[in-house]
């Protein structure tokens, strides 16, 4: 709709969808970063000793955050993006201002989705049915007005699954 009439419109989209992406593979780098150094045995001694911790704190982290006003500020700009868009465009700069609006939306994005795909890191976890109902759940929260609704249950959950984790290493190990 803003850049709708524009003769240059592609570009711009481009340069929104650039931005936004920009955002995501430098997470995704992040990640991979922690992961690999994880997986080449660089973490510290006692959690090499006690691998359920990593399960365990990334399930009360993950699951803690759902219930954090960053999750629901986030939420709320995502779920919104054409008030989003019409809020931030000035149309002075257009290159840069499609630009700025990928980068801020992409961040918005991460800032409400970080902690539910950190779960993906999860040594098993990382399997596409695992993938596919974080997604289902990511994308229920941001896209349907029942989602918020499902949120803090999501919360949860993870809380309960980090204490299972704990439970059952204390109980069986």
């Amino acid at each position: 709709v803003i850049v709708g009439q524009r003769p240059n419109r592609a570009p711009l989209v481009l340069l929104l969808c650039s931005g936004y992406l920009s955002v995501w593979a430098a997470i995704g780098c992040i990640a991979y970063g922690f992961v690999a150094a994880y997986r080449q045995n660089s973490h510290p001694a006692w959690l090499q000793s006690n691998p359920w911790l990593f399960g365990c704190l990334v399930c009360f982290i993950a699951g803690g955050f759902q219930f954090s006003a960053i999750k629901y500020a986030c939420l709320e700009k995502c779920r919104s993006p054409f008030r989003f868009v019409t809020e931030r465009w000035s149309g002075r700069h257009p290159r840069f201002d499609s630009l700025r609006l990928g980068w801020h939306h992409g961040l918005l994005c991460a800032g409400c989705c970080w902690a539910l795909m950190s779960l993906m890191l999860l040594p098993g976890a990382s399997n596409l049915g695992w993938m596919l109902a974080l997604a289902v759940v990511m994308t229920v929260e941001k896209n349907f007005a029942w989602g918020r609704a499902l949120v803090k249950p999501v919360g949860v959950a993870l809380i309960a699954s980090g204490l299972i984790i704990a439970i059952n290493h204390l109980l069986f190990a």
